[in-house]
């Protein structure tokens, strides 16, 4: 597929406080959609990864309309979703939550999946605690594991409805270029949050507001922009 083809197309979609919107990601690109408390952000994202159906427009993944297609289906098809509260399987241990998701990837087998979670377990600091439940495990870690089970399995599209605040700096870092490292090699990634620093530096940066889009194009024009300087304001002063 080529590298500017759409991964993502959200078509005139309305859902919650979402209404008509459009959007569009190429492969091997970064997109960060800010905006403020209520804007749609979460929306979005539950939009794309099929846990809630828009009530019109169309959600395409690379050229197909994947509207009506679960969630499921669509974490099969390369759908990876970060959440900033962590929704791992509470009674599996560390490491089956890693091997379940890396078990996921259709061109994968069994023995490649174990190797692919012992790998990431020495990789992001998970070694000592693999054998625990995961309800056990403190915020941080608990936090950790919630991007490592999206980076377990080969991803198209990764949606991170915001990292955690309970991360430490350093493993917030990696985990935010290990992210990236899925554009990097023709994937895409929309990034949700707050205006203000990000733990990405966007190829394209889209700014909400009310549900809608109000700015959108390369980081430096945006930020620029007036509607950038408001809302960042606000956010300070909540």
């Amino acid at each position: 597929m080529p590298v500017d083809a759409a991964v993502l197309e959200l078509n005139r979609v309305s859902a919650g406080p979402l209404s008509a919107l459009s959007l569009s990601m190429r492969a091997g690109m970064v997109t960060a959609v800010v905006g403020p408390v209520g804007s749609g952000r979460t929306t979005i994202a539950k939009v794309v990864c099929g846990v809630l159906t828009p009530s019109a427009g169309r959600v395409v993944l690379d050229g197909v309309d994947i509207t009506e297609v679960d969630a499921a289906s669509r974490a099969r098809f390369g759908v990876g979703w970060v959440r900033q509260r962590p929704r791992p399987f509470a009674t599996l241990t560390v490491q089956e939550n890693i091997l379940v998701a890396a078990s996921a990837a259709r061109r994968w087998g069994g023995r490649e999946a174990v190797v692919r979670t012992g790998r990431l377990l020495e990789r992001f600091d998970l070694v000592e605690v693999a054998d625990l439940p995961a309800w056990q495990l403190d915020p941080e870690r608990s936090a950790r594991l919630e991007v490592v089970r999206v980076l377990a399995a080969p991803r198209r599209l990764i949606v991170v409805d915001e990292l955690s605040n309970d991360l430490a700096a350093d493993h917030r870092a990696e985990l935010a270029a290990a992210l990236v490292a899925t554009a990097q090699l023709g994937g895409a990634v929309l990034w949700l949050d707050a205006p203000g620093p990000l733990d990405v530096r966007p190829d394209q940066l889209v700014l909400l507001a009310g549900g809608r889009i109000v700015a959108q194009g390369p980081p430096d024009a945006v930020e620029a922009s007036a509607e950038y300087r408001l809302l960042r304001n606000q956010e300070l002063v909540r």
